[in-house]
């Protein structure tokens, strides 16, 4: 169940051609890091997300690096 809240959480961002936030992201990792026992899909899709993270992370360095000066990367 957490895999399709996760997922639809990331497609509702892919249809609306936004990148998503870290907090769309961080919610479904956080919820399954709350359970016991995880099944082998929770565990992929805990996969998934950090590395969706990881992404946003250099997606956001790339914007700092790259800004002019005086303007703050969008977060």
């Amino acid at each position: 169940m957490l895999f399709s809240i996760g997922f639809s959480t990331v497609a509702q961002a892919a249809t609306s051609n936004d990148i998503p936030t870290r907090s769309e992201i961080q919610a479904p990792l956080d919820a399954l890091g709350k359970q016991k026992n995880l099944t082998e899909v929770d565990k992929l899709t805990q996969q998934d997300l950090t590395h969706t993270l990881e992404s946003l992370d250099a997606i956001d360095r790339v914007r700092q690096e790259t800004a002019p000066s005086g303007i703050p990367a969008l977060s």
